[in-house]
């Protein structure tokens, strides 16, 4: 399957972002994304948009997390933020190219680089403004070779992704919609011993289609990405008790984490485990962390596209995949603000809501 990079950049423009006359557009993308980002460039600019394009590399981006002082990386970019205060809109079409030098990096490095990034954009959380996350860019050779994938299948899941129609995904979001609206309890059992009881907080919840439509007060309705197709919606903090363990291996800091384990009680994880690479999850869910709410439970997410496989780096939009999400809620309308949020997707989830069985073994219920 091949890609018209014209087409998806025009899509990108008109569609996700609806870029006008008065947007001044951020283009934040990596040295191999360049055909792609030239495209989107030169749309935005037909439809009257100002635009800046920073670029970043596998070279440039490892240096800094290798070589530059821990202070250097733990401090809040005053160019960046610069560049945030002016922009309208953003599209953020990135990522190394290969992960596999991620392994190397030491953890205390990982942390400030993280503490960086929170100081640079926290003052903005408030201010959202229409941002776009592309995963194509994601989709290369090296890291397919890195995490075991097959680059063609990869390539062709993702495009397959992309094309499905944001009304379709709407359609079957807003069905779900109904049974999520106003519930009250949920229960998760899935294989490898997954049995999870847990409470909604009783806001809406969100339906991600691949478009960016802004509403007042609603973090997440400014953020979109390609692929999409989820519906999403707040936990209640101090419920949740039980065991959640994943099946599916998670790609993290370069590693795959093998059977990641989370023992709840009281809406808290109260502990941890895995098979393999641990530590590539504890790296940046910190004792400092834990305290703000990286423990907590946080959110729900129920995958909406059909066209979505498993086995890449999409589990979470794949129609009938269930994810259970700790950490911040805030941008789903949660009580948590924390700056961490983690995730687990299952693929063969049965979800029971007030009783009703919405997934069965990991297929959406019709109705």
């Amino acid at each position: 399957m091949e890609i018209d990079i014209s087409q998806v950049a025009k899509r990108v423009v008109r569609d996700v972002l609806q870029l006008k006359e008065s947007d001044c557009l951020h283009v934040e993308a990596w040295e191999h994304t360049l055909p792609l980002t030239k495209e989107i460039i030169k749309e935005a600019r037909r439809s009257g948009a100002d635009t800046l394009l920073t670029l970043d590399s596998d070279e440039t981006w490892y240096d800094a997390l290798n070589n530059l002082p821990e202070d250097w990386l733990g401090e809040a970019s005053t160019m960046q933020q610069a560049v945030r205060r002016a922009a309208t809109a953003s599209v953020y079409i990135g990522g190394p190219t290969d992960p596999e030098g991620m392994k190397d990096i030491p953890r205390d490095r990982w942390r400030a680089n993280s503490r960086g990034a929170v100081a640079t954009y926290k003052p903005f959380e408030d201010e959202p403004i229409p941002s776009v996350d592309i995963g194509l860019a994601r989709v290369t050779e090296k890291r397919a070779r890195t995490y075991g994938f097959d680059h063609g299948e990869w390539y062709s899941s993702v495009l397959s992704s992309i094309s499905v129609d944001p009304r379709v995904i709407k359609e079957r979001g807003n069905a779900l919609a109904l049974s999520l609206k106003g519930a009250v309890q949920g229960h998760l059992i899935a294989q490898g011993g997954t049995d999870f009881e847990f409470e909604f907080h009783g806001g809406d919840p969100a339906v991600f289609t691949g478009e960016v439509r802004p509403i007042k007060g609603k973090k997440f309705s400014y953020f979109a990405s390609l692929p999409s197709g989820s519906i999403s919606i707040a936990l209640k903090k101090g419920s949740g008790d039980g065991k959640v363990v994943s099946t599916s291996p998670i790609p993290q800091l370069g590693d795959f984490i093998h059977g990641l384990t989370w023992e709840f009680s009281g809406g808290r994880i109260t502990g941890v485990g895995a098979q393999e690479h641990l530590d590539s999850f504890e790296t940046l869910w910190t004792e400092e962390k834990r305290k703000e709410g990286a423990d907590q439970l946080g959110y729900l997410t129920i995958g909406l596209n059909s066209e979505a496989r498993y086995g890449f780096l999409e589990n979470e939009i794949v129609e009938g995949a269930v994810i259970l999400g700790i950490g911040n809620n805030d941008w789903i309308g949660g009580e948590n603000d924390c700056d961490y949020g983690f995730d687990i997707a299952f693929r063969d989830a049965t979800l029971k809501v007030d009783g009703e069985t919405l997934i069965d073994g990991g297929q959406l219920r019709p109705g």
